[in-house]
């Protein structure tokens, strides 16, 4: 079985941020480029 696009795996991390209390309502996430390095994609 082929392992999830990179795009859904960053989507779900970002997700969980959301669900686990890490990124707070109106807080702002990492820029594109910190993504692109956390996530080597």
């Amino acid at each position: 079985m082929a392992s999830p696009a990179k795009y859904v795996m960053v989507k779900e991390q970002i997700r969980e941020w959301i669900r686990s209390g890490k990124v707070k309502p109106g807080q702002k996430i990492y820029s594109e480029n910190e993504l692109i390095k956390m996530f080597r994609v």
